[in-house]
């Protein structure tokens, strides 16, 4: 229950200023792909490409 309760809305907020990506599903996503040893090419994923890849998952467009 508090999986969905959290992850239901897959949402994150950028600070306007800092440019901070925060949100649950965004601290969820890179705590998984980190335990997971899932990178990009040896680098971690970063904030920002997990958000990119999420805003281009909701709205539905297919990735390359």
């Amino acid at each position: 229950m508090l999986f969905k309760q959290l992850f239901s809305r897959q949402k994150y907020t950028k600070d306007p200023v800092d440019g901070e990506i925060k949100g649950a599903f965004i601290d969820f996503v890179d705590t998984v792909l980190r335990e997971l040893s899932i990178t990009n090419k040896g680098q971690p994923y970063t904030r920002a490409a997990i958000a990119s890849a999420l805003t281009l998952a909701n709205s539905g467009k297919p990735r390359r």
